[in-house]
């Protein structure tokens, strides 16, 4: 039940960044950090809806080193379940190749997501429009 209440703030979240944006854009004067933090905190909604439909962790599983891969790329959004719900956001029986490539593509899309802030942050100060 939370998690779809989650789901849904985090929609209504990425409409106000929209209208935030657009304001900015506008040349109305609004804090370019709201729209940053509604981003970002709308990403991390999503993408945890839709880690949790893609690749929920069992608990009880062991996980090979194709899984590694797989929850590396949804590191975070598994972390923000981990902090909000009962979920894991790492598996507890794996294997060694396991933790290397979930370890490797976790500071992989971590940095990308950093990387995707950057340019929407570059994106709103640009002028050039």
């Amino acid at each position: 039940m939370w998690e779809i209440v989650f789901f849904v703030s985090g929609l209504v979240v990425l409409w106000l960044r929209s209208v935030v944006v657009n304001r900015l854009k506008n040349g109305y004067k609004t804090s370019p950090f709201i729209a940053i933090l509604l981003r970002i905190y709308s990403s991390l909604v999503i993408y945890s809806f839709v880690g949790r439909l893609l690749c929920n962790i069992n608990a009880e599983e062991t996980y090979t080193w194709y899984s590694g891969i797989w929850h590396g790329l949804f590191f975070l959004p598994n972390l923000v379940r981990h902090w909000l719900f009962d979920a894991e956001f790492k598996a507890e029986y794996c294997t060694t190749a396991y933790n290397v490539f979930f370890w490797i593509f976790g500071i992989l899309t971590t940095l990308k997501f950093i990387e995707y802030d950057a340019r929407f942050m570059n994106r709103l100060y640009d002028t050039e429009d």
